[in-house]
């Protein structure tokens, strides 16, 4: 198994981990093809959008792990992007 896949094996456990990083959530987005938008400066959150419109915000502190609900919502629009190209 691949690094990769081992790191999206984690996304994808019940209950949700609550050991990933921002640097886990960048790395599974954009191994799906999302790509980090330009933030704000002095932004929280940083916004990954997909070529299907698909978009996930994600609230970022710095040297804390990223929330359950974080990662939930990185998994949904997964989800849905995969649906939608399946169609």
């Amino acid at each position: 198994m691949s690094t990769l896949e081992k790191l999206r094996a984690k996304f994808f456990e019940r209950p949700c981990r609550t050991d990933l990083d921002i640097r886990d959530v960048r790395c599974f987005l954009e191994s799906y093809g999302f790509i980090e938008r330009k933030r704000d400066s002095g932004s929280s959150h940083i916004i990954f959008g997909h070529a299907t419109g698909t978009i996930v915000c994600v609230a970022v502190v710095a040297g804390k792990n990223v929330k359950a609900c974080y990662i939930r919502e990185c998994v949904k629009a997964v989800i849905e992007w995969k649906e939608g190209s399946n169609r």
